[in-house]
């Protein structure tokens, strides 16, 4: 994940400043990391429909 798309979902590495910032900005980078996998298939199947 590169720092755009982590300020995009709310994360901005410099304001974690405690470990508690930090356990729950990698929950929220977990989920996101979940949600760009999950979209993976969708767009794979959009680009094949597009090609044909």
């Amino acid at each position: 994940l590169d720092a755009k798309t982590l300020k995009d979902h709310g994360i901005h590495p410099s304001e974690i400043t405690s470990w508690k910032d930090a356990s729950s900005a990698a929950k929220k980078i977990e989920m996101i990391g979940k949600e760009l996998y999950l979209d993976l298939p969708a767009k794979a199947r959009k680009m094949k429909l597009e090609e044909m």
